[in-house]
């Protein structure tokens, strides 16, 4: 077998290698991984014969169903059969399945955030737009917060990379992540499945769908999650001002939820659909819990001691993690003064008709959302007060999109689209700094509207003209007051307050080639204008931190490369991008008149990112299919001017590894006569990353490898399925995220999930 990489440089290429050989538990992992593959070699009883094929993969990613290898656009999905065998929760558990693909959240129930080639956001304020978009099947998930969203019931999660405006109702620039859910069948048929997990975690899902009338079929899904958390907190005893003493508790980052979805499918005729869906979620969970990481020097009282290399790392007060720092010691444990909640509940109806004509088909789509979020925060993570937050946020948003598509008969195809949303958010947000409050209110309601279309033309056999063009107009009025402590005597001081109306316009557009060499393989080469729209920092109460940023625009080029061989047992997928990124949205952090840090969203005047993926799916026989999926990234600013005057040309973009590999092994074999057992294995390195803009050595994450083992065993009649699956099987430690408290002689690190366990039974009926 032909194993492909790209070496991106020779110093990633010797890292990856240095890190294989350094981690013991990898290579521990790698054996195993490696006997069970020839194991089942040897075990298959029948040899590949030469009709064998990777299955199709049809995806919506051109809002029709289309085979994976005939869109011009790098897109990766994840089967409902991996979501399931994977245990897969919500979004946060998706980076490590897709290479080019990061997504973090500060805590395991709220605000997920992506980026996608290098090309997201930090900020973590509740109204700023996302970077990369997140859609349920086509209505757009326009709030971070709603991102988190459980995962459940879905035929597949596609991913697609880069600007996808021309195409989709609301613009982004790094690209979208879409979830397609499971549809409503003519026939009785659904499952149930309960399952028990590490820290005490009960799980069930479920589905059942049928025929209401002759032509009204519906859906009915759920999920039900509740745990005890993973992570603890110490006890101990006050040492004064600031530092009352903290306090035990042993269930941390727990969740409770309960998460429903109706969809009707209405067929008066064959010509006519119409589709509803409704949904509810309701979660109660722990605030986020984080790791203090003192990083001042006990000799020099300077912010100078790199923890990731000594034990001796203190804070300006003293304070030492007890069990070590950093990923030395148990980064699910720590000594916590305030305990939060993470409590938010959404509802939500979408409609969708559909009426085919002869030369084309007409689409309409309304969506309505709302969500509710009540959080508090130990904010910094440490033993003492010193910033403790509580939010509290109502989001509503409503859109409304018309479509005609025409259904080609000639290989002529287009498109055109209307689209509309208005978007209300308001915050009542409190700020407890060293025992002082700030008050924070603040309203912000944002319009979009957008006209696009889209043209693929037959030049000559097998060669096509692509194009699409977008016009875009984007209203943002925010209206913004505080009251904080003065700055003498630190009683109320006056209610300071800001107002930001701002309108932003913009065509963008794509043009390429689309060269169809054989049935089975395709070169396309792309280039693309994206945009994301401009607005007003909330910050986290200093009027210091109200600012306006202006749009952020985005120039891409993409050629990419999608071939079946040997009578489709091996399928490959290439793509290779270069982004020229001008005002670009970035997190930057500056100093307020009472010496501590103001955080704002700014931008970066310019930026170069540049790289590739790799994909590689291969069936070796009846029983054996190993998918291999590699990503490189070299992602800097070129030209960027901090808030501070620093000149941050040159530096690296936070969050876009430079390598990322992802290699997954399934296996098939019946156990029993009448049994199918079902092995997968899936294994990633993701290489060293920065946190922030400033590519601080203290806030970044060292490179590391995860891995998942999946084992389930289902009766021939598809009737009764157990399971079992091992996430983070070497119990890896790592950052997910990181944030500077440096003037006051710390950082906070997000720890990632420990090792956990989940064993499921599942009984399907029809």
């Amino acid at each position: 077998m032909k194993i492909l990489y790209v070496e991106q440089s020779e110093r990633q290429f010797d890292h990856f290698k240095r890190n294989i050989n350094a981690n013991s538990k990898f290579k521990s992992n790698l054996k195993v991984f490696t006997t069970l593959l020839l194991a089942n070699f040897i075990l298959s009883p029948e040899q590949v014969n030469a009709e064998e094929m990777v299955e199709s993969i049809v995806v919506t990613a051109t809002r029709k169903a289309e085979s994976i290898l005939s869109v011009p656009i790098a897109i990766d999905t994840l089967s409902a059969g991996k979501i399931e065998s994977f245990d897969v929760d919500t979004t946060n558990d998706l980076s490590s399945y897709f290479p080019g693909v990061e997504i973090r959240a500060v805590s395991s129930s709220e605000q997920a955030k992506a980026w996608i080639r290098g090309s997201g956001s930090i900020d973590f304020a509740s109204n700023t737009n996302p970077t990369v978009g997140v859609y349920i099947d086509d209505v757009y998930l326009p709030n971070t917060f709603q991102h988190t969203a459980p995962i459940f019931d879905l035929e597949r999660i596609e991913v697609l990379k880069g600007p996808q405006g021309t195409r989709y109702g609301r613009n982004v620039t790094g690209g979208l992540i879409k979830y397609v859910t499971a549809k409503p069948e003519d026939t009785f048929s659904g499952y149930f499945d309960l399952g028990v997990g590490s820290f005490n975690e009960i799980k069930s899902a479920g589905a059942i769908t049928g025929p209401i009338s002759e032509t009204t079929n519906f859906r009915f899904a759920y999920k039900y999650v509740n745990d005890d958390g993973w992570a603890s907190s110490r006890a101990s005893e006050p040492k004064g001002d600031g530092f009352p003493g903290t306090l035990k508790n042993n269930s941390l980052n727990a969740e409770n939820l309960l998460a429903t979805r109706l969809l009707l499918d209405w067929n008066p005729s064959t010509l006519f659909n119409y589709e509803l869906m409704i949904h509810s979620m309701r979660r109660r969970a722990d605030g986020g819990t984080f790791q203090y990481v003192g990083i001042v020097d006990p000799v020099t009282y300077e912010p100078t001691c790199d923890p990731r290399s000594r034990i001796d790392c203190i804070d300006y007060l003293g304070y030492r993690d007890s069990d070590g720092v950093g990923e030395r010691g148990d980064t699910s444990a720590g000594d916590h003064d305030f305990f939060g909640d993470a409590n938010s509940d959404s509802y939500g109806l979408y409609g969708k008709l559909n009426y085919d004509f002869p030369a084309f088909s007409v689409k309409h789509i309304i969506a309505f959302d709302r969500f509710k979020r009540d959080s508090q925060y130990d904010a910094d993570g440490g033993a003492y007060m010193l910033s403790n937050n509580y939010y509290k946020s109502n989001f509503k948003t409503a859109s409304s999109e018309f479509q005609i598509t025409s259904n080609a008969q000639d290989e002529f195809d287009w498109d055109l689209g209307l689209y509309i949303s208005s978007d209300e958010l308001s915050a009542d947000n409190k700020y407890v700094f060293f025992g002082l409050e700030t008050d924070q209110e603040f309203y912000q309601k944002q319009l979009s509207k957008a006209i696009y279309g889209n043209l693929k033309y037959p030049l000559t056999s097998g060669l096509y003209f692509l194009s699409g063009l977008r016009y875009t107009n984007d209203s943002v009025y925010f209206d913004h007051y505080s009251i904080r402590p003065t700055a003498l005597d630190f009683a109320p001081g006056d209610v300071e307050g800001s107002i930001s109306d701002q309108t932003f316009t913009d065509i963008s557009w794509t043009i390429g080639l689309q060269q169809e060499i054989s049935e089975n393989t395709m070169l396309y080469s792309t280039v693309s204008n994206g945009y994301k729209s401009g607005g007003a920092g909330a910050g986290f109460g200093d009027p210091g931190e109200f600012n306006s940023y202006k749009p952020e625009d985005l120039m891409a080029y993409e050629v990419g490369f999608k071939s079946s061989l040997l009578a489709g047992r091996v399928v490959l997928d290439t793509a290779f991008y270069y982004y020229d990124y001008r005002d670009i949205h970035v997190f930057d952090v500056t100093s307020n008149q009472f010496g501590g840090q103001n955080f704002i969203v700014t931008n970066a005047s310019k930026g170069i990112y540049k790289g590739g993926e790799i994909g590689a799916n291969i069936n070796l026989n009846d029983y054996n299919s190993i998918n291999l999926g590699l990503s490189f990234i070299d992602a800097k600013y070129t030209d960027f001017i901090s808030a501070n005057g620093e000149n941050l040309s040159g530096n690296d973009v936070p969050f876009a590894p430079p390598l990322k590999v992802v290699i997954s092994y399934d296996s098939w074999w019946n156990l029993f006569s009448d049994w199918e057992t079902n092995l997968n294995l899936r294994v990633s390195y993701t290489d060293s990353v920065f946190h922030d803009v400033r590519n601080n050595p203290l806030l970044t994450a060292d490179s590391y490898f995860l891995s998942d083992i999946a084992l389930s065993t289902t009766r021939n009649d598809g009737k009764y399925k157990y399971s079992i699956s091992i996430n983070n099987l070497t119990d890896e430690q790592y950052r997910v995220q990181s944030f500077d408290f440096i003037e006051f002689g710390s950082v906070t690190h997000v720890p990632n999930k420990p090792r956990n366990i989940s064993i499921k039974f599942k009984y399907s009926f029809e």
